[in-house]
């Protein structure tokens, strides 16, 4: 196995929006009954050796940052695993363990959890963000649980190594170099999407960070959602656009909009869209942004604003959504040294946040299948992802999907915004989504 692997570009990328969000994602699985956790340690191991990125610290070099790979006894000696039984009415230890952060530069970039309460299991995987995106920890999860049942059947069971390619240019070469006109006009969509006009919708908070960060979730189960599916139906739209018409309007309700300041969102797309089946199952960052932006017009009732969110979601679908973005910000910054790039990035993020032109982000994860997560003999109860916690005064939101449920989840600093106004922004999405 080589010593060291590159670092693709967004990976490095991730380090330049730190001023925008912490990059821990998490995967919480919730199951019937126990697991075994010392085969869950020895699997959590083997992970390491089969997504080799995973048993490597980050090495932020000035030009060219790369992934080292520790030896396997530096991999035996890391808390990877960690086992834990909870008293019923105490999920301390939990949420101490959710609001961890990994630091890439000194230990590896996942962590895992199996929390006992009574006779059922909970099963935490968190990864950095600088290794993979959403989907990417759900094949990591799929990975993990097909280890752990080979180990019930074969102790001795080791599994291969995966090389599969990591970087976003892989998606790149197909549109390279004769779609680059049409590119660059979705470019410049974007650009016009985020910058104008200048001032948007906020959520109010200040920019304290004390403490760890805390998380909010909501759980839609699945004859609402089913309701809320119909009705986007009606509309010809998706469920993701109805969700973010009536995030627009919540978040309208919730700080009290005054009609002035642009109604602007970010979305998250998985660019995996763009290669043949099984080539995106990796451990990468794949995903890229859109942009909504419905000026000031947030329109009389939920109707009118799912019309218009599905109108432009629609458009941008046809015209290389996530591309643009992604593409021209990759070869506008490459060539700038990582220290540089990183600081410019969050310097940019900070110009944003004082003038008022950070727009909240409502990130679809996608639907996470229970099958998938096969942890034989125990049967899937729920599963979602907690979203990246953002740095304030940013506002970031997740969406995933298990069993026909929905969570929406969101992760704050109390210190900059009270728990209590995250859940009344939950409500307020919880009363405009349609019952």
């Amino acid at each position: 196995m080589p010593k060291r692997f590159p670092a693709p570009f967004f990976d490095t990328a991730v380090v330049g929006m730190t001023e925008a969000f912490i990059s821990n994602i998490q995967l919480v699985i919730d199951f019937d009954r126990r697991l075994d956790p010392d085969r869950m340690d020895r699997a959590c191991r083997l992970l390491l050796t089969a997504e080799p990125v995973l048993g490597c610290l980050y090495r932020p070099h000035f030009f060219s940052p790369f992934w080292e790979r520790l030896s396997n006894e530096e991999l035996e000696a890391q808390p990877v695993f960690r086992f834990i039984v909870e008293e019923p009415d105490d999920a301390n230890e939990v949420d101490i363990f959710l609001g961890e952060r990994i630091t890439p530069q000194n230990e590896p970039p996942v962590k895992v959890l199996l929390a006992r309460c009574g006779e059922a299991d909970r099963l935490i995987i968190k990864v950095d963000h600088q290794v993979t995106d959403a989907a990417g920890l759900k094949y990591m999860g799929r990975r993990l649980a097909y280890i752990y049942n080979r180990l019930g059947t074969d102790p001795s069971y080791r599994p291969e190594s995966s090389n599969a390619p990591r970087g976003q240019d892989q998606i790149y070469r197909f549109f390279l170099p004769g779609r680059v006109p049409a590119l660059a006009m979705r470019y410049a969509r974007d650009l016009k999407a985020v910058f104008y006009p200048i001032g948007n919708l906020t959520f109010p908070m200040n920019r304290e960070q004390s403490a760890a960060p805390i998380f909010v979730f909501r759980r839609f189960e699945s004859d609402r959602v089913e309701r809320a599916r119909a009705y986007a139906t009606h509309y010809g739209a998706t469920i993701n656009d109805l969700a973010v018409a009536v995030m627009f309007r919540a978040l309208a309700l919730a700080v009290g909009w005054n009609g002035r300041s642009t109604l602007r969102m970010v979305g998250t797309v998985d660019m995996r869209r763009y290669l043949s089946p099984g080539r995106g199952e990796v451990v990468g960052n794949l995903s890229g942004w859109y942009f909504l932006n419905l000026r000031k017009n947030l329109g009389q009732d939920l109707g009118e604003t799912l019309t218009e969110v599905k109108r432009q979601s629609e458009f941008i679908k046809k015209d290389y959504i996530g591309l643009g973005f992604n593409l021209f910000g990759y070869m506008i910054l490459r060539p700038i040294p990582y220290r540089i790039r990183t600081w410019y990035m969050n310097q940019n993020i900070k110009l944003f946040n004082r003038i008022g032109n950070m727009p909240p982000t409502l990130t679809n994860m996608g639907r996470i299948s229970h099958k998938s997560l096969d942890f034989r003999p125990a049967e899937v109860i729920d599963a979602f992802l907690f979203v990246p916690p953002t740095t304030p005064p940013v506002l970031g939101m997740g969406l995933s999907g298990c069993r026909g449920s929905l969570t929406l989840s969101s992760g704050v600093f109390e210190s900059a915004v009270p728990r209590a106004r995250i859940e009344d922004l939950f409500e307020h999405f919880d009363r405009e989504l349609p019952a």
